[in-house]
C-alpha cells in the first residue's frame, strides 16, 4: 500500500512538472531511467508555498516540482536520463520570489534515491539609490557606498543592511578615470561632474548545505561633483518697500525668485525655497508656491543649501479679473454691433488686457473683426466680415472669460446681407439660403413681400435683369412682372427704390446660406452681359490682375455703377480706386464670341477685409470737385479719351447744368469717364487744373450712348473738343507766341491748356 501511495505521489510530481509556472521538464517516456530525489526544502522567513524546484542535467531540465501538500516544503523530483547521463551531476534550482536559486550541494544520477534537506535564505530584492551623488574633493578613496545599498529577504518588512560581499561592474567610463571597490568602499580617480555606471549584482551565501546565488543584477550612476560651497547670502534686487504682485493661481515662485540674488557664486545649490509668514491659524496663501487667497503677506525666501540664510519681501495677492460675455451675439456685415461685457470683478482690471478673436472657419479668416468703444475696456464694436455661424472667445490676460450661459465659447451670427441705395444701384448675390432657391420676393400666398411696399416713399420702384423685370405700380395694379426671387444664376440686377430707413433697402439671406458656385453663373456673351461678383470680399485691381484671365482679350471692359476698367495686353486697366464691390452688379463687354463663365477665382485678402460699406442715398465722387447723384439713372455711358498731361486735370461730364459724372486719369495721356443718363442726351464736358485748382469749359459734346472710345483708340479731346470758354484756335495758332496759365512763355507744341494770342486752347 505505502509503494502504491508513493507510486502517485511521483506521478502527481510528474505532472506538475508540465504544469510548472517557470521551469519545463521532460515527459516520462523522453528517457528510459531516472533517479528519485526527495528533497526537504525551508524557506527563512518565508512560505514554500509558491517556491519551485527543478533538477537540472548540465543545461537541461530534468524535473520540475512545486510542492505538493499545502506547502509543507516536501518535493518530490523523479530526475530522467539516458545511459549516457550516468555518473553526471545532479544541480537543484529553486524559483521563488521572482528570483533563481541554486543549490551548491549536487547529486549522481545513478538510478539511486537521495533525500537531502535543503534551506533557503531568499534575497527577494536589492535597491540603489540612483544616482549617487559623491561630492568630495577627488582623487579620493574612502566613500562608502553601504548607505546607498539595500537588500530586502523573504518574509521580512524592513531594509535589512550588506549581509556580504557583492559584486561590482563598471561601464560607461571616462578615458582616463579609474574606479574600484573594496569592501563596499568608494575609490576614484574622477574630473568633477563626470559620472560612470556602476552594475551590482546581489551575493552569494554559503551555508553548510547549499549556496545560494542571487540572480539579478541593479545599475546605478555614480556622479562626482566638487566639493560643497554653502550660499552666504540672499537678498531682493528690489527695494524693500517694492509689492510684488501675483493673481490668485500664479505661481509666485517665477515672479519673485527673477529678482532674488544667491551669492557666493560658486555656491553648489543657489536654489531658494519660498514661505510665507503669516499669522497663526490663517491658513498658507501660498501651498506649493501657487497662489490661492487674496491679501498682502511677508514671504521669507530662503536658500535650498543654507535655510538660515533668507530676506524677506512683500507679496500682494490679488482676486483675478472675471467678466461675462454674451453667448451670442448677431452680427452685420454691414453695420457696426455694440457688444457690452458684464459682470466685471476683480482687482486692477487693465483694458489693454482684454483680447477678442474669432474662429476662423471661412478660408482660414477671421470671420469678423472687433474694436473697443470706449475707455471702460467692456464696451466693444463688432462688426461681420463673412456670413455664417461662428465661435468667439474674450480673455484677459490670457485667461478665457464666461458666457452668461457657461463655458468660454460664445457664438457670431453673421447674415448674408446686400445692401442698395436710394434712386438706381446695381446688385448682386454672393449667397443664397441652403433650403431655397435664390431670394424670394413672394410672401407665400400669391402676393409679394410686405417690405416691398411701406407706403408710397418707402418701396421698391423696379427691378430689371437682363431677361426680365418687376415693377410696383403704388396706387394702380401694384407689383407686376416676370421677376419673383433673386439669384447669382440672373447676373446682376438694377434695382430703384427709396426708403426712408436705409435698414429696408438690404437684402437678408441669413446666416446658413450656400455661396455662389461661379460654374452657376450665367455666361458671357458677345456684347453686354449683366454679371454677379459672386465673392463676399472685395477685389481691387491688384487681385484682379493676380488672376489667369484666359479668356480676356484687349478692349473687353467690367462696368460698374460708376466706374469701369478695360483690358489691355494682360492686365485689366483703371483708376487707382477701382475694385469689384461684394453685393454690387456689374456689366461685362466683349467683342468675342463669349460662351464662357468668369470665374473670378480670386483668394480671400490675406488680412482681414475692410468690412462692406452700406450703399448711400447718393454715389458722390470721393473728391468735392465734382458733386454728382448717380442713382437717379439706371445706366451709364463709359468713355477712354485721350488727354495730355491728364494726371493734372480732372473732367467733369455734365448734361446741361446738372453734373452726371467724372473722369480720372489712367496713365500720362488716358484718363476714364463715367457718365450717368440716358440715350441721346448731350454731354458736355469741364476741366480742373489739380495745380492751379481753376475751372474752364470744354467745348465740343458727346452724345449719350453705351461707350465711346477704347485704350487702343482712344476719343481724342482735340476732335470732340475745339476750345475753352468758347474760343477756337485760329489757322495761324501755331506760329503766335504761346503762354502757359502761369504766364511763362512755352514752345507752339508745349501740351495741355496753352494760350494763344489771347485765347485758351487745349493740345
Amino acid at each position: 500500500m505505502k509503494k502504491y501511495v508513493f507510486f502517485l505521489l511521483l506521478v502527481a510530481c510528474g505532472l506538475q512538472a508540465w504544469a510548472a509556472n517557470h521551469w519545463t521538464g521532460p515527459s516520462d517516456s523522453e528517457y528510459k531511467n531516472s533517479t528519485i530525489i526527495h528533497v526537504n526544502l525551508t524557506i527563512e522567513g518565508g512560505s514554500t508555498a509558491n517556491a519551485e524546484l527543478a533538477a537540472f542535467i548540465g543545461e537541461s531540465c530534468r524535473a520540475v516540482c512545486t510542492a505538493p501538500d499545502g506547502g509543507t516544503g516536501l518535493y518530490d523530483l523523479r530526475v530522467w536520463g539516458g545511459d549516457d547521463d550516468m555518473s553526471k551531476a545532479i544541480t537543484i534550482k529553486a524559483f521563488f520570489g521572482k528570483l533563481e536559486y541554486v543549490f551548491a550541494t549536487t547529486f549522481t544520477f545513478n538510478k539511486e534515491t537521495y533525500m537531502p534537506s535543503l534551506t533557503l535564505n531568499p534575497l527577494t530584492d536589492i535597491t540603489l539609490d540612483n544616482p549617487i551623488k559623491v561630492t568630495k574633493n577627488v582623487p579620493f578613496n574612502d566613500y562608502d557606498l553601504t548607505p546607498h545599498i539595500k537588500l530586502n529577504y523573504a518574509g521580512s518588512s524592513t531594509e535589512s543592511s550588506l549581509a556580504s560581499e557583492l559584486t561590482y561592474a563598471w561601464s560607461n567610463i571616462a578615458p582616463g578615470s579609474e574606479f574600484s571597490i573594496t569592501n563596499n568602499v568608494l575609490s576614484a580617480t574622477k574630473e568633477a561632474g563626470s559620472s560612470a555606471t556602476l552594475t551590482v549584482t546581489g551575493p552569494q551565501y554559503v551555508t553548510a548545505v547549499a549556496k545560494i546565488q542571487f540572480s539579478v543584477s541593479v545599475e546605478t550612476e555614480i556622479i562626482v561633483t566638487a566639493p560643497s560651497v554653502a550660499v552666504t547670502s540672499v537678498t531682493c534686487t528690489k527695494d524693500a518697500s517694492y509689492v510684488f504682485e501675483a493673481n490668485v493661481g500664479d505661481n509666485v515662485y517665477g515672479i519673485i525668485t527673477p529678482y532674488i540674488t544667491v551669492l557666493p557664486d560658486e555656491a553648489s545649490n543657489k536654489g531658494v525655497d519660498i514661505t510665507a509668514v503669516v499669522d497663526p491659524g490663517v491658513a498658507d496663501p501660498i501651498p506649493g508656491g501657487i497662489a490661492t487667497i487674496p491679501g498682502t503677506y511677508d514671504v521669507k525666501v530662503a536658500s535650498q543649501s543654507n535655510p538660515e540664510v533668507s530676506c524677506t519681501v512683500k507679496l500682494k495677492i490679488l482676486k483675478p479679473v472675471s467678466f461675462q460675455i454674451p453667448a451670442q451675439v448677431d452680427l452685420s456685415r454691414l453695420n457696426v454691433v455694440e457688444v457690452n461685457f458684464t459682470s466685471l470683478d476683480g482687482d486692477n482690471f487693465d483694458k489693454s488686457k482684454v483680447a477678442v478673436t474669432f474662429s476662423n472657419a471661412y478660408t482660414g479668416r477671421p470671420c469678423a473683426k472687433a474694436t473697443m468703444a470706449d475707455d471702460s475696456g467692456m464696451k466693444w464694436n463688432f462688426q461681420g466680415l463673412y456670413s455664417g455661424q461662428y465661435s468667439y472667445t474674450v480673455k484677459y490676460d490670457g485667461i478665457a472669460q464666461e458666457t452668461v450661459s457657461g463655458g468660454t465659447e460664445g457664438s457670431v451670427v453673421i447674415p448674408a446681407e446686400v445692401a442698395f441705395s436710394n434712386g438706381w444701384d446695381w446688385v448682386s448675390l454672393f449667397a443664397i439660403t441652403e433650403t431655397t432657391s435664390g431670394y424670394d420676393l413672394t410672401d407665400g400666398t400669391g402676393g409679394y413681400q410686405g417690405w416691398l411696399t411701406t407706403d408710397a416713399d418707402n418701396r421698391i420702384i423696379e427691378i430689371r435683369s437682363q431677361t426680365d423685370w418687376l415693377y410696383n405700380d403704388f396706387g394702380g395694379i401694384g407689383i407686376f412682372g416676370g421677376i419673383t426671387e433673386l439669384k447669382p444664376e440672373d447676373g446682376m440686377y438694377k434695382i430703384k427704390s427709396q426708403y426712408a430707413n436705409a435698414a429696408s433697402r438690404v437684402l437678408n439671406m441669413g446666416p446658413v446660406v450656400t455661396r455662389a458656385n461661379s460654374l452657376t453663373l450665367p455666361q458671357v456673351k458677345t456684347g453686354y452681359s449683366w454679371i454677379c461678383y459672386p465673392n463676399e470680399f472685395d477685389m481691387d485691381l491688384a487681385a484682379m490682375n493676380a488672376i489667369a484671365w484666359t479668356n480676356a482679350q484687349d478692349g473687353d471692359r467690367i462696368i460698374g455703377k460708376t466706374t469701369f476698367a478695360e483690358y489691355q495686353t494682360g492686365a485689366w486697366v483703371s483708376t487707382g480706386d477701382f475694385k469689384l464691390e461684394a453685393g454690387k452688379g456689374y456689366m461685362y463687354y466683349t467683342e468675342g464670341a463669349g460662351g464662357y463663365t468668369l470665374l473670378f477665382a480670386g483668394a480671400a485678402p490675406a488680412a482681414a477685409p475692410a468690412a462692406p460699406r452700406r450703399a448711400n442715398a447718393e454715389v458722390r465722387s470721393s473728391r468735392p470737385v465734382w458733386q454728382f447723384d448717380a442713382g437717379r439713372w439706371a445706366d451709364n455711358m463709359t468713355i477712354v479719351a485721350s488727354l495730355p498731361n491728364a494726371a493734372d486735370y480732372s473732367i467733369g461730364a455734365f448734361v446741361g447744368d446738372e453734373c452726371r459724372g467724372m473722369g480720372e486719369a489712367v496713365s500720362d495721356d488716358i484718363v476714364f469717364i463715367n457718365v450717368a443718363g440716358k440715350a441721346g442726351e448731350k454731354v458736355h464736358f469741364k476741366l480742373y487744373n489739380k495745380h492751379l485748382e481753376t475751372f474752364a469749359d470744354l467745348e465740343g459734346t458727346l452724345t449719350y450712348a453705351a461707350a465711346a472710345g477704347s485704350l487702343k483708340a482712344p476719343i481724342l479731346m482735340g476732335d470732340v473738343i475745339t476750345g475753352i470758354s468758347s474760343t477756337t484756335q485760329d489757322a495761324n495758332a501755331m506760329q503766335k507766341d504761346c503762354y502757359n496759365l502761369n504766364g511763362q512763355r512755352v514752345s507752339p507744341s508745349a501740351k495741355g491748356i496753352i494760350i494763344v494770342g489771347g485765347r485758351k486752347v487745349v493740345r
